[in-house]
């Protein structure tokens, strides 16, 4: 809805009074309209709804033929800048005033003449600060750039590099701020861990961190789950809405795909292996149970689905597959398993004569104090001629094949989602086909690059 709606929100509900007379809802509750905004220009920036009418102007070539505009809360920042250098530096500078291109900028930039008025470019939604940095870089400034950039403007400068392909452009000052031993997970950004997490992705993606992006990965693979924020949980969602909400902002769709196909893969897995845990005992035919007493295996189906629902893995819901893949794994770790199992013709288990159900109502006597009688406070004793069947269940080998699909669970290549050949091939350095009429094409990677001219 845009300010101007917004602002007479009230006055477009009217109603019709008995006398005739058509009455808008603030009038009927006395309720005073609301202040009337200042008139905007055409320009709408996510930074304001307010642009202030004064500007900054900078020079990074005197002769440019071209002027970006940029605004936010404080002004307009006017940059005038080479059209050349942009268009070497980002194809999508090129794509958009490159001699080949059809936008309308670009039509204006090749009618323009030396001498002429620099052509104007709206740039929507660019922080004049980070552009700025980046402008000097490109335009040779080195002497005006920052030697050290704090983590959340880093995160800015991933964005732009991100929107307009500047990566290779900016690659000698991206390994000065970010070395080779910089760690992205360590990076402190604002916002909460779950926002953290998607940020540092993002940047291990747009500056080639390869090694810290797969493990960024799994670790979202892991972690992320599907809760929606409380005014959401009515709200049925899926993955591809959440950007609004602020997960996954700015990571390209293919890896945030990536990421959910992995989790859900996961966490089937995982309800396979509950499933096939039922099953299992579930069949009246064939005997589980190690010393072949059917009723051991009817106590540990019994045991399986009530310690299931209590950690709210069975019935299976579609809200159980919204939580993480830690998560699930942590409840299955969580089950309660039996000290003790007795299957004998009722005789007598504890040292005081009690029977194998203690006053508790726990037929292995865990939940007694201590593990001791309630009645005589003596220690439990397996009665004579008779085996423990705690054994039997298999809690604890359920939670070791939960644990492995964890383990064995890759976070995701960083060269599945390079979006052209060029860095495919790391750019200048990528193996061509040998072809005479272009000098250099021949370089392969690792070639001596004070000897790579060839001469035909």
């Amino acid at each position: 809805m845009s300010a101007f709606a917004s602002e007479n929100l009230f006055g477009l509900l009217a109603v019709l009074c008995n006398d005739g007379e058509l009455k808008t809802l603030e009038n009927l509750l006395d309720i005073p309209p609301p202040a009337r905004l200042p008139p905007l220009d055409n320009h709408r920036s996510k930074y304001s709804t307010f642009i202030p009418n004064k500007v900054a102007n900078v020079q990074f070539d005197a002769d440019g033929d071209v002027v970006l505009l940029l605004k936010n809360n404080k002004g307009t920042a006017r940059f005038q800048v080479n059209s050349s250098i942009l268009c070497m530096s980002s194809p999508v500078f090129r794509a958009m005033l490159g001699a080949k291109s059809h936008f309308k900028e670009a039509k204006e930039l090749a009618n323009c003449d030396r001498g002429m008025a620099p052509v104007e470019v709206n740039i929507e939604d660019d922080d004049p600060d980070v552009f700025a940095v980046i402008l000097r870089i490109l335009h040779h400034q080195n002497d005006s750039v920052p030697k050290v950039v704090k983590e959340d403007k880093l995160y800015q400068i991933a964005i732009l590099c991100d929107k307009y392909d500047l990566r290779q452009a900016l690659s000698c000052w991206l390994d000065k701020w970010i070395p080779a031993s910089h760690d992205l997970r360590s990076v402190i950004l604002p916002g909460s861990v779950a926002f953290q997490i998607d940020k540092r992705l993002f940047m291990a993606y747009v500056f080639r961190k390869e090694e810290v992006f797969k493990v960024i990965s799994k670790d979202l693979i892991l972690t992320y789950n599907l809760y929606q924020p409380v005014e959401l949980t009515k709200v049925k969602l899926g993955f591809q809405d959440l950007r609004p909400f602020g997960r996954f902002e700015n990571i390209p769709q293919a890896i945030v795909s990536a990421i959910m196909v992995a989790r859900k893969a996961a966490i089937t897995a995982m309800f396979s292996c509950i499933r096939q845990s039922i099953s299992k005992y579930d069949e009246p035919m064939k005997v589980q149970c190690q010393y072949k007493r059917e009723c051991c295996d009817a106590f540990v189906l019994g045991l399986l689905i009530r310690e299931f629902k209590r950690i709210g893995v069975y019935p299976e819901t579609p809200s159980i597959r919204q939580q993480s893949v830690e998560d699930i794994r942590d409840k299955i770790a969580s089950m309660k398993h039996p000290e003790f199992a007795i299957f004998g013709d009722l005789k007598l288990a504890g040292s005081c004569g009690m029977h194998e159900f203690c006053k508790c109502g726990s037929p292995w006597c865990s939940n007694c104090i201590n593990k001791k009688c309630m009645k005589c406070n003596k220690a439990h004793i397996l009665p004579a001629n008779d085996v423990n069947h705690a054994n039997c269940a298999p809690i604890g080998s359920l939670v070791t094949e939960v644990t492995d699909i964890m383990t064995k669970i890759e976070g995701l290549e960083h060269s599945r989602f390079v979006r052209t050949e060029k860095d495919k091939g790391n750019g200048y350095f990528k193996k061509k086909k040998k072809d005479k009429g272009n000098i250099g094409s021949n370089v392969e990677a690792n070639a001596d690059l004070w000897n790579c001219l060839k001469y035909i």
